[in-house]
């Protein structure tokens, strides 16, 4: 159980700076978008 564990943590860890990565460019999109359709 515990080498499963520490197999699963860097997985884990990248996956999460992965989803980190999503989230920030999927909310940069947004702001973008919007500030977009407020100038037009």
């Amino acid at each position: 159980m515990a080498g499963e564990i520490q197999i699963m943590i860097p997985q884990y860890g990248e996956l999460n700076r992965i989803y980190s990565d999503f989230i920030v460019s999927l909310i940069f999109y947004e702001i973008t978008t919007f500030t977009t359709q407020i100038n037009f």
